[in-house]
C-alpha cells in the first residue's frame, strides 16, 4: 500500500498536466466547432451559392462518423513541421 501511495504522489503532477492539456484541447475543439457551425449557419442564410456550399459542408460533417473523422485528422496532421525556421514535433 505504501508503494502505491508513493507512486501516486510521484506521478500526480504528470497526471494533472495531462488532464489540464486534455481540458484545453476539448475547449479549443468546442470553440472551433462552434465557430465553424456558426459560420455555416450564417452561410446557409446567405446568397444561393453560399447557401448551397454551406449546405453541402453541413451534410458532409453530419454524415461522417466522428470516430472515423478523428482517425482521418490524426493521419493528416504531420508529425513534424517547420515554423519560423524551427522544427516543431508533435509527441507521438
Amino acid at each position: 500500500m505504501n508503494n502505491v501511495l508513493s507512486e501516486l504522489i510521484q506521478w500526480t503532477p504528470s497526471f494533472s498536466i495531462g488532464f489540464s492539456l486534455n481540458l484545453l484541447i476539448s475547449l479549443v475543439a468546442m470553440l472551433a466547432g462552434t465557430a465553424i457551425g456558426w459560420a455555416l449557419a450564417c452561410g446557409r442564410r446567405g446568397q444561393p451559392y453560399t447557401a448551397w456550399s454551406s449546405n453541402m459542408l453541413t451534410g458532409v460533417f453530419r454524415n461522417i462518423p466522428s470516430f472515423v473523422f478523428m482517425f482521418f485528422i490524426a493521419f493528416i496532421i504531420p508529425i513534424e513541421f517547420e515554423f519560423q525556421g524551427e522544427q516543431v514535433r508533435f509527441p507521438t
